[in-house]
């Protein structure tokens, strides 16, 4: 008999439904977002080492130290002790007769006697080349890509960098020049003891473009007169300029 509501056994049975309705698992967002932090956190261990890695190799890494006379870095107190030479200056002695031209990396070009030695310099920037008639003379010349400051600082400290001239170094000049169609140039000239022995050198470094230039001399204190003169006519020959 009906009285129009519903049974006692489908009223039970949408009980139980109702009740057996599965329930949101909070868990399964949990474990989400661990595997996300811990993916993040791996990444980020990887990215820690690789760059402590970088770090400890440049570290390791020595700087560079010149060991030999200069080349092609800021400049001391010492005064020049007298005033610049022309580097245009022409000569008449039979040790400058008679040059031929000789060619050096990035393409500069000099006139050297013909009976000196030409070989490769102490770096492939330059090639040397040496006196017969006197030992301690010697020339280095030639070119390499410009630093990314200005040639004068560039110069300059090799005043205080460079080991190879430290012992007795003087300064006699260090000026910037104008030299043919040169962006920059620069004239330093010194003396040092080499090997116990009073030595002088000169040295003209000139920047065309993006390559910078030099012609470097250096001989012993009693042949400086020579040398100075050998120098003038080797620097006016350099091309380019």
């Amino acid at each position: 008999m009906s009285d129009g509501s519903y049974p006692s056994s489908e009223m039970d049975t949408d009980r139980f439904a109702v009740i057996a309705a599965p329930r949101p698992r909070r868990w399964t967002n949990a474990i989400i977002i661990a595997v996300m932090t811990l993916a993040v956190a791996v990444v980020a261990g990887i990215v820690y080492v690789a760059i402590s890695s970088a770090k400890r190799m440049q570290d390791a890494a020595p700087p560079p130290v010149a060991t030999q006379e200069p080349l092609l870095q800021p400049s001391s107190s010492r005064s020049p002790s007298r005033a610049p030479l022309s580097t245009t200056t022409t000569t008449t002695s039979s040790t400058t007769s008679d040059l031929k031209p000789v060619s050096g990396p990035a393409g500069l070009t000099v006139s050297l006697p013909p009976s000196w030695s030409v070989h490769a310099g102490a770096v492939a920037s330059n090639r040397e080349a040496t006196d017969p008639g006197e030992a301690s003379r010697l020339i280095r010349f030639g070119g390499n890509p410009g630093g990314s400051g200005s040639l004068f600082d560039i110069t300059a400290r090799n005043e205080t960098r460079n080991t190879a001239i430290s012992t007795g170094y003087q300064r006699v000049r260090l000026d910037k020049i104008a030299f043919g169609g040169a962006s920059e140039a620069v004239d330093w000239e010194f003396t040092f003891t080499k090997g116990g022995k009073p030595t002088h050198a000169r040295g003209v470094y000139w920047r065309i473009g993006n390559t910078d230039y030099v012609v470097y001399i250096s001989s012993s204190e009693a042949s400086w007169a020579e040398s100075a003169e050998i120098f003038d006519s080797v620097l006016a020959s350099a091309q380019p300029r």
